[in-house]
């Protein structure tokens, strides 16, 4: 006769007397019932000192009841966890005729036996007098549980804030489900509850038109404070930026030249494209991990990371019109220890730029395009002090885009940047594949753009395996500041960029540095080091007697 039903009836019962006792005796005599049971259903044998040491065997039957009461027990009692325990125990035993404490004894472990019996009923009485929900509650915060109702057009600011104090004051899980959830520009601000705070996008969070914005902000949102914040996907963020953002103020910037050209004086700040929002803003979230969202039509940048350390950014999608004005993919500043990697960015500026303050950024297996590339800096605007340190970028794919990789900095600034490695990096159909430029001035006339002290110093910069086409005569274009020692230790190593067709010849430009050359590299590299005549000339650029120049 099998054993199966035997049990089952016997467990059934067994579990309707525990439900039913609220007391330690009868509560006793049940699992003193089973004990019993248990016993008589096993084999007998007459060599009980010759068990194996081990009390648990192996048994097929066993494995597979247990893992159908896995699948079986959700919302059940808890306390049948516990019971089931016991079933397992005995049934695991080595298949021989002897009790539950013979075993223990046998074997030395009856005192572990007493505390584990001593356990579980202390567990079970405590279960039998607490409610026990028979559905699993998820401690994910919905959105729509505050009112939200993602329709496109309804405004569910209000929701998606109280949605998000409340997970942050509690679980520290946050959903937003499917849906279209238009908001306004909001905060979500920590620090939260929970050590890790979980943010699942399912649909898409929707900014409002331009001429419908509520809140003159920086950014549309903004999520600072929070430790060990995740942000997973598959859902996206539109910015709508093609509403009005990008067109206005392409329009200002060219009234303004137009005016100039008519000798016009204008004493006053027109707008332009670097005053529109920001998309997605993190400021002082130590631990992020951004991974598999998607963001779309930024108003200006799409993602800030600012003073954010031990981030991950990984497999993103970031999309906005190759024409559209200043929408950098991701823009990274004052931040340590950050890892993108993986997904693509095409956008209307940058793939990424790194900013002054960042320091041990990795950056792999990407594509870039279209868009301007990736690139250190700009650094030293506006006479800033601004240092980058220890940046590696790999595994790039370039295609359709103005530049390749680019470090940039700004004549009067200061600073450094140093130890920098692009590699394995291919290039398709890339306007400008390496630059690095010491006279970065979009800002001003370019008749302003001088080689005027001080300097950002950049040195330990190294451009390696690097192969691809150009689609201009820009292959390499490393322009130094002929200030001694400003920018020193450029390695070029085996470098390969060939014209896009017939009609394109390739070049090199080096000035005021001397490159390392290792390996082949194409197109030649020639480096010309500031004229000695000329920095006697210029004496006022960096202030320093015909004697000190010699002697340096």
């Amino acid at each position: 006769m099998s054993l199966k039903p035997a049990i089952n009836r016997s467990w059934k019962n067994f579990e309707k007397n525990v439900r039913n006792s609220m007391n330690v005796k009868k509560l006793w005599k049940n699992i003193k019932f089973m004990d019993l049971f248990l016993k008589s259903i096993m084999l007998p044998t007459d060599h009980l000192h010759n068990r194996p040491k081990r009390i648990f065997v192996e048994n097929p039957w066993v494995n597979n009841y247990v893992e159908n009461l896995r699948v079986n027990i959700r919302g059940k009692f808890v306390a049948s966890i516990v019971t089931h325990t016991f079933i397992m125990f005995y049934i695991h035993g080595s298949l021989n005729a002897f009790s539950f404490n013979e075993a223990m004894a046998s074997k030395g472990y009856l005192a572990i036996g007493k505390t584990l019996l001593t356990t579980c009923t202390l567990m079970i009485i405590g279960f039998m007098t607490t409610t026990q929900p028979q559905n699993v509650v998820s401690l994910e915060i919905d959105v729509k549980s505050f009112g939200a109702v993602g329709d496109g057009i309804t405004d569910d600011s209000l929701a998606v804030a109280q949605a998000w104090d409340a997970a942050c004051s509690s679980t520290g899980q946050f959903k937003l489900s499917a849906g279209n959830f238009v908001v306004q520009p909001l905060s979500f601000s920590g620090p939260c509850k929970a050590p890790t705070v979980v943010v699942t996008v399912v649909g898409t969070l929707e900014a409002p038109p331009k001429n419908k914005w509520i809140n003159n902000t920086d950014t549309w949102l903004n999520f600072q404070h929070i430790d060990n914040l995740v942000i997973t996907g598959p859902g996206r963020f539109d910015g709508e930026g093609q509403s009005g953002w990008w067109d206005s103020c392409k329009q200002s910037i060219a009234i303004t030249i137009k005016e100039n050209v008519n000798d016009m004086i204008i004493n006053k700040q027109t707008k332009t494209c670097e005053n529109n929002p920001t998309a997605l803003g993190f400021h002082n979230c130590n631990g992020l991990n951004l991974t598999g969202v998607t963001s779309i039509n930024s108003p200006k940048n799409h993602i800030s990371i600012n003073g954010c350390n031990g981030a991950i950014i990984s497999n993103i999608s970031i999309t906005a019109p190759k024409e559209s004005p200043n929408t950098d993919g991701i823009d990274i500043s004052d931040s340590s220890g950050v890892h993108v990697t993986g997904g693509n960015i095409g956008t209307g500026d940058d793939c990424i730029a790194i900013n002054g303050g960042s320091f041990n950024i990795t950056v792999d297996g990407l594509f870039c395009g279209p868009g301007h590339g990736i690139s250190v800096g700009s650094l030293g605007r506006n006479g800033a002090t601004e240092i980058v340190s220890n940046v590696t970028v790999a595994g790039i794919t370039f295609s359709d885009t103005q530049n390749g990789v680019r470090i940039k900095t700004v004549p009067g600034g200061s600073g450094s940047a140093s130890l920098i490695t692009f590699s394995n990096i291919q290039m398709r159909c890339v306007q400008h594949p390496i630059i690095l430029s010491q006279f970065y001035c979009p800002h001003i006339d370019p008749t302003e753009c001088k080689d005027n002290p001080p300097v950002v110093e950049i040195s330990g910069v190294t451009f390696m395996d690097i192969n691809g086409t150009s689609s201009t005569p820009d292959a390499i274009d490393i322009n130094c500041s002929k200030n001694p020692k400003t920018c020193a230790g450029i390695t070029l190593e085996r470098i390969n960029i060939q014209p896009i067709n017939s009609s394109v010849k390739v070049a090199s430009t080096c000035k005021n540095t001397q490159a390392r050359i290792m390996g082949p590299v194409f197109p030649p590299v020639l480096c010309t080091q500031p004229s000695f005549i000329m920095m006697l000339l210029d004496l006022d650029y960096n202030k320093k007697t015909v004697h000190e120049i010699a002697t340096n």
